[in-house]
């Protein structure tokens, strides 16, 4: 069973390549000019909310070519090593809290695919020359590069928005914040989460909001499966803690997400299912000093009433049968 659980990653790859190879492998100039005129519109868009950063971010970096060509290497192969192995250990240690993870990253990845397919988008790495921005992969490489790059011909290039990379790293993030409560496990995946937000933006490989877009469909994705998951067990939504106030941190008691990673935290804490609690909207007064609780008061009527009526003649004539 868990070896054919694991095949479910080759046959994501497998749809994701047919996508690819549909969309961006062989890179038609009708293909490229559309995916270049939704990659410009992005970045259009960042302008106007003021979050078209990836220039600066870019040059910061392009001072140290050694750290680039890891982070290039980082963005091509080890993301998938990471998430195979978050995999495998949510699997085999906690089999039950998998199916919920695996319907999250299942749901995640769908929709990240049907949007590649749906508005294929240029990485900035592919934008004309006129924006600035460098294509490290081809200028300064990485492990396993080769000229024309090696990579293309394993990913599509216009699977840029959303950022899988960034989703997945989510993903890895909640998965984890699942499995253990240990604070220093938690910060490293976070730590991990920001390096994968630091190689897509610096490579050019992902806009800024390629990689909001990435960790808000994971979330939502974790969202949607806790809510089916308690809908499917029966529980009345009126006496749970609403959603996004859960995940906001506001209500207390909820288990809190170092600041690395507080929201895809707060989303394993809903679906591992032990930030359920009571809407204190809800809920009874507490009895002021030296009032008697109501649920006391209505109790002892209710047991008197339940007391059958021949008792206390039963009670009289075993005495009197003593004596």
């Amino acid at each position: 069973m868990r070896f054919a659980e694991l095949l479910l990653l080759p046959a994501g790859y497998w749809i994701y390549a047919l996508v690819r190879d549909r969309e961006g492998r062989a890179q038609r100039p009708l293909d490229f000019a559309r995916a270049q005129v939704h990659g410009e519109a992005l970045v259009h868009l960042e302008s106007h909310v003021g979050m078209a950063w990836e220039r600066g971010f870019q040059e910061v970096f392009l001072h140290w070519p050694v750290a680039v060509r890891a982070l290039d290497s980082f963005w091509s192969y080890g993301y998938l090593v990471v998430t195979v192995a978050v995999v495998v250990a949510a699997l085999c240690q906690r089999p039950q809290l998998y199916r919920r993870l695996r319907s999250v990253f299942a749901l995640s990845t769908a929709v990240a695919i049907a949007t590649f397919a749906l508005d294929p988008t240029v990485p900035p790495r592919l934008l004309p020359a006129s924006y600035g921005m460098v294509d490290t992969w081809a200028t300064l490489g990485g492990i396993a590069a080769r000229t024309p790059p090696e990579i293309e011909r394993l990913s599509d290039p216009f699977a840029s928005f959303p950022s899988i990379h960034v989703a997945w790293a989510a993903w890895c993030v909640i998965a984890v914040a699942a499995m253990t409560q240990r604070r220093w496990i938690r910060a490293l995946m976070g730590s991990y989460l920001a390096l994968t937000v630091i190689a897509v933006v610096a490579t050019g490989n992902h806009y800024i909001i390629d990689c909001v877009s990435g960790a808000v469909l994971t979330v939502g994705a974790a969202v949607v499966v806790g809510t089916a998951d308690r809908r499917r067990a029966g529980v009345a939504a009126g006496q749970l803690v609403p959603y996004w106030r859960r995940l906001c941190g506001l209500i207390p008691g909820v288990t809190r997400a170092p600041a690395a990673a507080s929201v895809p935290v707060a989303a394993a804490g809903a679906l591992r299912g032990e930030a359920v609690v009571a809407d204190p909207l809800q809920s009874d007064p507490v009895p002021a000093a030296g009032e008697e609780p109501a649920a006391v008061a209505v109790a002892a009527p209710v047991a008197a009433e339940a007391k059958p009526a021949g008792d206390d003649q039963d009670l009289e004539s075993s005495t009197a049968l003593t004596a």
